[in-house]
């Protein structure tokens, strides 16, 4: 999925180049397509390690345990990102994924249980607080 967005991406900026190169050569030009290919790699490389940062804490919480699925997590973290695109914004984003994922996972819980006990083993998990209490991520 991936690769086709990246396709899609190299060829819009080839077209665009090439388009508008009778207009603008000092700035469409091969350098600049270049450019563009090289800051579109770092974003996806930097948003490709925040993924699997995310992924290893909702595993290591056991988010799934309680209702969360991946692609609901993946979805909220596009949003994050999305919204706060910046590269040197990462830490608003994992904040803004993790806050969602939880809240997701008490309302996914809570939807099929509807019961009080969730909040209880929830809080008291030591498992789940030291997800919560974990700077390194």
């Amino acid at each position: 999925m991936a690769d086709n967005f990246s396709l899609t991406f190299v060829s819009y900026v080839s077209w665009t180049v090439n388009c508008d190169s009778d207009r603008m050569p000092l700035v469409n030009n091969n350098t600049y397509l270049e450019l563009a290919k090289l800051d579109y790699n770092n974003c996806q490389a930097l948003h490709l390690l925040e993924w699997k940062s995310i992924l290893q804490w909702y595993k290591e919480c056991g988010l799934g345990e309680f209702g969360l699925s991946e692609r609901s997590l993946l979805v909220t973290y596009y949003l994050a990102t999305g919204s706060v695109f910046e590269p040197e914004r990462y830490k608003e984003r994992l904040v803004w994924t993790k806050t969602a994922a939880l809240m997701e996972t008490i309302k996914c819980h809570f939807g099929e249980h509807k019961n009080t006990s969730f909040l209880h083993e929830f809080a008291h998990s030591s498992n789940n607080l030291n997800c919560l209490n974990s700077n390194a991520r």
